[in-house]
């Protein structure tokens, strides 16, 4: 029987159509499934903890005002410095031998970061890690290492008050995930090969 010769009716050509569609939906569907369930498995979870730090100065004496401008100027400075290697290379020092084995100096110079406002004499330090314990204890010893360090460095800044100690309860959480990415590339390439399979069967079947 001559297949090329073959007429199809309107029916014929829905009910190809629908096969086709089917095959792409259930290959969209399964792909993007798939890859969510991939991408849930990767996804990345990272906890910051902060602690603040304070540049302070005695107002009973005549030059507290140009004290205060002064630090006012440093702040950025002092920032810099607590990312910097002398903050860095003491909050490593203040560390056990146990919780040595665990934070290393590379995760130091990762995981700590700081924050400043304008006019403001507070600096805050962050710690940013996969493991809670790690930010607190990286983050409350950077505090310390700062109060010693910066006026070593710095012998006419103020007195460094530190903040209350960062616990679990204000550490906070960030989910980097890609899961919705990744069904949406799923559900593509699921379609696209679906669009392929369905064109192969629909030629064998139906035009050869």
């Amino acid at each position: 029987m001559d297949t090329s010769k073959k007429k199809y009716s309107l029916n014929d050509i829905l009910l190809i159509l629908w096969k086709n569609i089917i095959i792409i939906l259930v290959l969209a569907i399964a792909f993007s499934a798939f890859f969510g369930i991939v991408a849930k498995k990767r996804q990345h979870v990272t906890y910051t903890a902060t602690r603040n730090i304070m540049i302070t100065h005695s107002l009973n004496t005549r030059r507290s005002n140009s004290e205060i401008n002064s630090d006012l100027t440093m702040i950025p400075t002092y920032a810099e410095l607590i990312q910097d290697r002398p903050v860095i290379n003491e909050t490593y020092s203040l560390l056990t031998k146990n919780q040595k084995k665990t934070v290393t100096r590379d995760d130091l110079v990762e995981a700590v970061k700081t924050d400043t406002k304008p006019q403001s004499l507070i600096i805050s330090i962050k710690a940013t890690t996969d493991n809670k314990d790690k930010s607190i204890l990286i983050a409350n010893t950077a505090a310390t290492a700062a109060k010693n360090v910066i006026p070593k460095v710095q012998p006419g800044s103020g007195n460094i008050y530190l903040y209350p100690k960062a616990t679990s309860k204000n550490v906070s959480v960030e989910n980097h995930s890609k899961v919705k990415k990744y069904v949406i590339l799923g559900a593509a390439l699921g379609a696209l090969l679906g669009m392929v399979i369905a064109f192969i069967i629909t030629n064998l079947k139906h035009l050869v």
